[in-house]
């Protein structure tokens, strides 16, 4: 849809993510045997997810919608590797692609354009990564910009070092 307020171009969707990656040391990380890259849908849904698989999925689904074959299996490939140097065993669904058309079925992250700074920062540092998945301090926040109320919004408000990434609309 497309609206014209006050000669500004403007969509009505209004999507917001944050992405918070806390300043730690390796020790205080909690490594686990095995992680599964899912495939994984964020949009406009108020959540916050600390959790290691959704953040996985909330990587793993970016990197699909961004780059082309040819540089996902690439990716994968060294994720894969960063993660076996600590015994840690990945593995990667593979996406439903729609049989007619060009993209895929069962995965989507609203504007997914906008998490390139995010994606290029985490796939450049095995160190931001780990700790990115393996802290419960690291964190995404999803939701939207349609309605405001003060328990519900996407700013990252810790009292901790860390680093921030935006997404929005």
């Amino acid at each position: 849809m497309r609206q014209e307020r006050q000669r500004v171009f403007e969509t009505n969707s209004s999507s917001t993510h944050s992405i918070c990656i806390v300043k730690c040391n390796k020790s205080e990380l909690v490594l686990p045997d095995k992680l599964t890259f899912r495939c994984g849908e964020f949009g406009w849904e108020w959540m916050r997810y600390s959790d290691m698989d959704t953040k996985a999925s909330y990587l793993y689904t970016a990197i699909l919608l961004l780059y082309s074959p040819t540089v996902i299996e690439d990716l994968k490939r060294q994720l894969y590797d960063w993660l076996a140097q600590d015994g840690i065993d990945a593995d990667f669904e593979e996406p439903v692609k729609n049989k007619r058309y060009d993209y895929y079925e069962n995965i989507d992250i609203d504007h997914v354009g906008e998490t390139r700074d995010f994606v290029e920062a985490v796939i450049h540092s095995k160190t931001r990564l780990y700790r990115y998945l393996f802290s419960d301090k690291s964190f995404v926040l999803t939701g939207n910009d349609n309605e405001w109320d003060e328990d519900r919004n996407v700013d990252i408000n810790v009292d901790y070092k860390h680093e921030e990434y935006y997404k929005s609309n």
